[in-house]
């Protein structure tokens, strides 16, 4: 085999690796990780609140900010409620029931 039929097999061979490569890669599907989308789509309520002992406020005009279930990592949990300060100017806080 002469240098020039060499050079050109190696090209023939380089071109039909990339078309290879560019087939294979247009018909690429990903998929998800499994329940990803699945878990996502059907969310059942939240549970009750938890029931918490509010004691006493530590400071005066300290308000309650009840607990609450929140959602992250596709999974629920629970937020403890805490004393905080009010909101100047804000909206009020009020409880619930």
């Amino acid at each position: 085999m002469n240098p020039n039929q060499r050079s050109r097999l190696g090209r023939v061979a380089l071109l039909s690796a990339a078309l290879a490569a560019a087939g294979l890669s247009a018909g690429c599907i990903v998929v998800p990780a499994r329940g990803y989308h699945a878990r996502a789509a059907v969310v059942a309520p939240a549970p009750a609140p938890q029931y918490e002992v509010v004691g006493v406020a530590p400071y005066p005009g300290a308000v309650w900010i009840s607990g609450y279930w929140g959602w992250q990592g596709g999974r629920r949990y629970w937020n403890p409620g805490r004393w905080d300060a009010p909101r100047r100017g804000g909206p009020r806080y009020e409880p619930q029931m």
